[in-house]
């Protein structure tokens, strides 16, 4: 808006900044900020060949091996997927930040996702990762 682009985000640890002023198809006097001192310069140019990747192709598992885990749950007591009761369910293992607030709101949205499923259709596992 006005010739300038702001983009921000917040890593659960640290804040970043891209600001720019737009001049034609140019990106120029671009600065980025991150935490409280690193600042650098920064420039971007359109590029008309530029293409995105199909984001059904991104992501891939590298073997067919069973996903398998041993992780302590909230009580120490150690707990593998042998443990769990998953046969015929579909699985979503949620990687997250107890820390990082974009993980919470991911953790929100699956919540909301897996209400109208049953426990015999859909589990969702967190993994938390804490401070």
């Amino acid at each position: 808006m006005n010739g300038k682009v702001n983009l921000s985000t917040f890593d659960g640890s640290h804040a970043f900044l891209f600001a720019a002023d737009i001049k034609g198809d140019s990106l120029v006097y671009g600065v980025f900020k991150s935490g409280k001192s690193y600042i650098t310069d920064w420039y971007g140019v359109a590029d008309s060949s530029a293409t995105l990747k199909d984001p059904d192709q991104i992501t891939s598992t590298v073997t067919n091996t069973l996903f398998d885990f041993s992780l302590p749950n909230q009580k120490g007591d150690t707990v593998s997927w042998n443990d769990l009761d998953l046969q015929d369910k579909v699985v979503i293992i949620e990687l997250m930040g107890t820390w990082c607030p974009n993980c919470m709101d991911a953790s929100n949205a699956l919540s909301i996702l897996n209400k109208p499923f049953s426990k015999d259709e859909l589990e969702v596992i967190p993994v938390l990762f804490g401070r």
